[in-house]
């Protein structure tokens, strides 16, 4: 072989270590963060009217909340 089919082969070798290892970690780092936050959310998916209302009402009170602590009103 010669050097440059030896250059091109190594490129694509450190390419194809580079995607195995770093980009699929990445992205499965990615996905375990975005389950985990998926979470709780999950859990408030209960299909009763009654829980959807108390998330909204919990969700207006925080705004509220930090609204008059930033804000001062």
């Amino acid at each position: 072989m010669n050097g440059l089919a030896w250059s091109v082969r190594m490129v694509a070798e450190l390419l194809r270590l580079w995607d195995r290892y770093f980009m699929d970690g990445l992205i499965n780092i990615i996905g375990f963060g975005i389950r985990i936050a998926g979470y709780p959310l999950r859990l408030a998916q209960a299909g009763l009217f009654q829980a959807y209302v108390l998330t909204m009402v919990v969700t207006v009170l925080i705004f509220l909340a930090y609204g008059a602590w930033h804000f001062g009103f």
